[in-house]
């Protein structure tokens, strides 16, 4: 009787054991395909690129500014905004004046304005290492058709910088994807 209990003692460890280790090896390759995409990135640039290879800033302008955020928990965040900014007539935050006074000052030419001039959405990740895409599940963007479409995007980081190129999309009649180029500024 001891034996058989001894028996199956070591079969429940052998499948703990076995079990633990399959987790842990799952866990570690999808956070090492993570891995080198984790931290906050500072845009550096944002080209559009026409099937002849000219690249053109006409969506962001010339020097855009932003930031692109993954974490540890699969989560990410994209903010975008257009050189030169759009700017209002209406005065700045101050005691005087709240945000919401502001925002309800401007005219609709500058909300407008405003709207085109900023590109901004949040949701999931994840990321297959192997052929270089991270897929954005997109929970939350200022783009509302964007709300619950998944983007996949290639990417390529050396370094300290992040190069990420969009699918092919249409716009004036020619085929084009984006470009966008970034700086890691924390991990």
């Amino acid at each position: 009787m001891k034996t058989v209990s001894t028996v199956i003692l070591f079969i429940v460890l052998l499948i703990y054991g076995l079990a633990v280790r399959t987790i842990a090896q799952n866990l570690g390759r999808g956070s090492a395909a993570q891995t080198e995409l984790i931290g906050t990135w500072r845009v550096v640039s944002i080209g559009t690129v026409r099937p002849n290879g000219q690249v053109v800033t006409e969506w962001m302008g010339s020097n855009p500014t932003g930031t692109l955020i993954y974490d540890r928990a699969g989560r990410m965040s994209v903010q975008f905004m257009r050189d030169p900014r759009a700017t209002w007539k209406a005065a700045g935050p101050s005691p005087a004046h709240s945000p919401d006074e502001i925002v309800d000052a401007a005219s609709a030419a500058e909300k407008a304005a405003a709207f085109d001039a900023y590109y901004a959405y949040y949701g999931e990740y994840d990321v297959n290492k192997k052929d270089h895409v991270v897929r954005h599940h997109v929970e939350g963007s200022l783009w509302p058709p964007e709300i619950g479409v998944t983007y996949e995007r290639h990417f390529d980081v050396s370094g300290n910088r992040l190069a990420i190129v969009t699918a092919p999309f249409k716009f004036k009649g020619e085929e084009r994807y984006n470009r966008i180029v970034l700086q890691r500024i924390s991990n």
